[in-house]
């Protein structure tokens, strides 16, 4: 099993900036999306996140926010994270690092379904000891 980081999936959707300019995580991103044959796993915040990311900036594209959301239902298994809130406020409290609350409350889940590996490229996950991040 490997956890999803949200970068990761909203860069896949994002080929250009609303600056026009040009993604350049987009391709390593479909790479990293297309290469893994582990189960991919996401929590709903990862899923929350990466909806409201894309609706912000591609509002307007229903379609492609529709076609999103039922990929992340298909190609990720998907588990409920409400639980880990309060343990994920706890490593933020203790954290010395970078990492939001988000990022503790993913790496309370992944502790607790012993997931060594992350993909992401948010280099804060790299202090975290026992966690591999793969970008």
């Amino acid at each position: 099993m490997i956890f999803f980081d949200s970068n990761v999936i909203v860069d896949c959707f994002i080929k250009k900036y609303s600056n026009g300019m040009e993604n350049p995580r987009h391709k390593r991103a479909v790479e990293l999306w297309k290469s893994i044959s582990e189960t991919k796993i996401i929590s709903n915040l990862v899923r929350i996140e990466v909806i409201n990311v894309l609706y912000l900036k591609h509002g307007k594209d229903k379609e492609l926010i529709k076609k999103v959301y039922n990929g992340l239902l298909n190609d990720f298994e998907i588990i409920e994270d409400s639980e880990y809130y309060d343990y994920g406020f706890e490593k933020l409290y203790k954290s010395s690092g970078n990492l939001s609350l988000t990022d503790c409350i993913y790496l309370a889940v992944m502790e607790d379904y012993d997931i060594k590996k992350i993909v992401s490229f948010d280099p804060s996950f790299d202090d975290y000891k026992g966690v591999k991040r793969i970008h």
